[in-house]
């Protein structure tokens, strides 16, 4: 097969690429993505499908097709990334700023042992103080803030849960969401 690709099938797999991750999205994924991953990914998939185009075979398949593949391979790729980097995040933002700006209220001048017990009893106070919090929540929003605490991924919690993995995201974002505007109103 030729190694270019005409301008034509050129057009065809960035129309294709655009539809294809849009639909696959709008599927599963709405909640996941913000526009600009979106068009992150539709130009990932053009940059693959015109990298690969010589290995088109339009005896096997319909080119929608051949790209619509390439298009769901990209769209779990993301999917993966972006849960791997939001767990992150989810399972440490929940202390990240009290560990960040902590400073000990009972006693100054602690180093080296001393000043991290004082931490971590403090540090543990605050996570006793969550918890009393979430005995006000739903029992969904509660298990949340539990398996935050456990530093579950979204995988992890999916399993646990049976849920969809973007459904634990977005109630993971609710629960730190509804923890911050009780910290601003004491």
């Amino acid at each position: 097969m030729n190694a270019f690709i005409s301008t034509a099938a050129a057009k065809s797999i960035a129309n294709f690429s655009a539809i294809a991750v849009n639909d696959i999205i709008s599927k599963k994924y709405k909640f996941v993505f913000i526009r600009e991953d979106i068009e992150d990914i539709v130009g990932d998939v053009q940059l693959k499908a015109c990298a690969a185009f010589c290995t088109f075979n339009p005896d096997k398949g319909r080119l929608f097709s051949w790209v619509y593949t390439i298009a769901a391979r990209a769209v779990l790729d993301a999917v993966d990334y972006k849960m791997k980097r939001v767990s992150i995040s989810y399972s440490t933002d929940a202390f990240k700023a009290v560990k960040e700006n902590w400073e000990p209220k009972s006693v100054w001048g602690l180093r080296g042992d001393e000043y991290d017990a004082v931490k971590e009893l403090e540090i543990s106070e605050m996570k006793e103080e969550i918890l009393r919090i979430a005995d006000g929540f739903t029992d969904k929003y509660r298990e949340m803030v539990y398996m935050l605490f456990d530093e579950l991924t979204p995988s992890e919690m999916a399993e646990i849960t049976h849920e969809r993995p973007e459904t634990l995201m977005v109630r993971a974002s609710r629960v730190r969401a509804k923890l911050s505007e009780y910290r601003e109103a004491c």
